[in-house]
């Protein structure tokens, strides 16, 4: 996230989402970011349901699906459900 961040900043509307890291297994962080600022993550003591999927919303100006995935290419991302496009 921080990559695409520096890359892709200011067409870095804001994410938020749900990631669990490899180094705190079982205890998912609530993560957010607006443009070039990443926000502080807050950790969780366990999941809030039992989709224990990591999964991030994108809300950007100009940056196509594939180059977001390509960022995380080292976590073999996938899209769920069909990209919003707004004209």
């Amino acid at each position: 996230l921080g990559g695409l961040a520096r890359d892709r900043g200011s067409d870095l509307l804001r994410v938020k989402g749900i990631v669990e890291f490899a180094d705190r297994p079982g205890r998912p962080a609530v993560v957010q970011a607006a443009q070039h600022a990443m926000f502080t993550p807050e950790w969780l003591d366990r999941w809030p349901d039992t989709d224990h999927r990591s999964r991030l919303v994108f809300i950007v100006h100009d940056i196509p699906p594939g180059e977001i995935l390509r960022h995380f290419a080292f976590a073999s991302p996938a899209l769920i459900g069909e990209p919003v496009l707004q004209h």
